[in-house]
């Protein structure tokens, strides 16, 4: 009698492990001790709803850095930066084609008490990056272990999803890496000609793109609007052999002057100085993005000068402030 009631002891213990085996998961979650499927799946579900959205905006925090990155993105596909600084397409788009390919081979493991295991825990500092669509925001906070494994956690979820490491080297991309030195890169090139005279080599100007120009100073305040598509270069027809260029009285036909404060009042614009005005906006670079500083240091928050342009209906505003360095060359 006692020996059956061992094999009735040992056949029910084997099957209590069995069923632990197979079955652990159903069994915690439907005593309420496990992770639910369905939130699981949620992680999943949320990945794939990015593939094909209309992505918005992209808010990036790299690991360790304090400020954050944002990145908008128009109906034409164009980025830009808040203020309408330009980006570099290409690497935005790298990044937004990497996000919205995110894929786990793996199955999602529940984080629990341990974020740190997967490199997600705050004093890690891991990276974020908010996902803006037409129709919500979606949070991918991203980890890495000491062993290189990498992991993204979705909206808060309770579990991790294990990922391909290189995804974290485009999310870790220094922020420089984004923007773009010149502000106005959409520019023609083209030889000008006026008052007898033609430019020995192409002068850059700003493109169809640019449609006002704004300037506030001590001098006063005014707005060149361009009325007009700037004119295609061509031959003069006094030298049907020579290479095309583009008329100085003819782009200036394009523009014409705006009191800003009463756009009513208008004028045509002086040739040379419209050249010399449009000439030098491809030339506005940046030596470096500054961080942390307050306006009342840099004296952005009075500019002694205060250049808006529109490019695509999209306004991007330079203030210029103090001085950042002075460089003193000494010639012998």
């Amino acid at each position: 009698m006692l020996r059956v009631l061992s094999i009735i002891c040992l056949v029910v213990l084997l099957a209590v492990g069995t069923a632990l085996l197979f079955f652990r998961d159903p069994l915690l979650n439907a005593v309420g001790l496990g992770t639910p499927a369905v939130q699981a799946n949620d992680s999943v579900t949320i990945l794939t709803s990015l593939e094909k959205a209309n992505v918005t905006r992209l808010d990036l925090k790299r690991a360790g850095q304090a400020d954050t990155l944002t990145l908008n993105r128009a109906d034409n596909g164009q980025w830009s930066q808040p203020g309408g600084w330009p980006v570099r397409n290409t690497d935005a788009n790298e990044l937004l084609v990497s996000l919205q390919s995110l894929k786990s081979r793996f199955q999602p493991e529940t984080i629990g008490d341990d974020a740190k295991r997967f490199g997600l825990a705050d004093d890690q500092q891991p990276s974020t990056v908010g996902v803006t669509t037409s129709d919500k925001t979606v949070s991918l906070k991203f980890g890495l272990t000491d062993d290189g494994k990498a992991y993204v956690r979705i909206d808060g979820q309770p579990v991790a999803l294990r990922i391909a490491p290189d995804v974290l080297a485009l999310v870790n991309r220094p922020y420089d890496d984004y923007r773009r030195k010149q502000l106005f890169p959409d520019i023609i090139r083209t030889k000008l000609t006026g008052e007898g005279t033609t430019t020995v080599s192409a002068t850059a100007l700003p493109g169809n793109a640019v449609q006002s120009i704004s300037v506030t100073g001590p001098d006063g305040s005014y707005t060149l609007k361009r009325v007009a598509d700037n004119p295609a270069p061509r031959r003069d027809p006094d030298f049907p052999g020579a290479e095309p260029t583009t008329f100085i009285a003819a782009l200036a036909d394009a523009w014409e002057w705006q009191a800003t404060q009463t756009p009513t009042q208008r004028d045509r614009v002086d040739p040379s100085k419209l050249r010399s005005i449009l000439s030098a906006l491809p030339g506005l670079f940046v030596e470096g993005f500054v961080t942390g500083k307050e306006d009342a240091i840099t004296k952005l928050d009075k500019p002694e000068r205060i250049l808006t342009v529109i490019v695509n209906g999209t306004p991007r505003t330079l203030r210029i402030g103090g001085v950042s360095r002075t460089i003193t060359t000494k010639v012998a």
